[in-house]
C-alpha cells in the first residue's frame, strides 16, 4: 500500500510540475507542421497495424470507422465558427493553487485501494477500469458528436 501511495503522489506532483511548466512557458498556441503531423501518424499507423490488430483483430473494422466519425465531427465543429472552439478560452495563466486538484486522483486511488485491501477484497482493477470508461467514454463521444450536429454553421 505504502508503494503504491508513494507512487501515485509522486506522479501526479510530476503531472502537476509539468503542467505548470507548460503553462508557464506557453507564448503561442502549438501548432505542429505538416511533418510532425505525418511522422505521428505514421508511427501510430505502424502501432496500429503491428500491435492492435494481431491483439484484436476486430480493431481493424472499429477504429477506422470510428477515426472517421471524429473526423466528421471535427469538420462539421470547424465549419461551426471559430467562437465555438474551446481552445480559445482556455489562454492566460492558471493559478497554481488549481494545479493541485489533481491530487483528487491519487488520493481517491489510495483511499479505494486501502478499503479494498482492508476489507480483503480482490479485484480485477483493469477490467473495473474497462468497465467504466469504455461506456463512459463512448457515451461522451456520441453526446459530443450530437452537441456539434445541433450547432449551426457560419457561412
Amino acid at each position: 500500500m505504502a508503494d503504491f501511495a508513494i507512487f501515485s503522489l509522486t506522479t501526479t506532483f510530476l503531472v502537476i510540475i509539468a503542467y505548470w511548466l507548460a503553462n508557464w512557458s506557453a507564448s503561442e498556441p502549438f501548432m505542429p507542421g505538416r511533418w510532425v503531423t505525418v511522422l505521428i501518424s505514421g508511427l501510430f499507423l505502424v502501432y496500429f497495424l503491428f500491435v492492435s490488430v494481431p491483439a484484436a483483430p476486430l480493431a481493424i473494422v472499429v477504429l477506422p470507422f470510428l477515426l472517421g466519425l471524429v473526423y466528421l465531427g471535427l469538420r462539421r465543429n470547424r465549419m461551426a465558427g471559430a467562437d465555438t472552439i474551446m481552445s480559445n478560452s482556455l489562454t492566460g495563466n492558471i493559478p497554481a493553487r488549481k494545479y493541485f486538484s489533481l491530487l483528487a486522483l491519487p488520493v481517491t486511488g489510495i483511499l479505494v485501494y486501502w478499503f479494498a485491501l482492508s476489507l480483503g477484497l480482490q479485484w480485477q482493477t483493469n477490467w473495473v477500469l474497462y468497465l467504466i470508461t469504455t461506456p463512459l467514454g463512448f457515451v461522451l463521444f456520441g453526446m459530443s458528436l450530437y452537441k456539434s450536429r445541433r450547432s449551426k454553421p457560419t457561412p
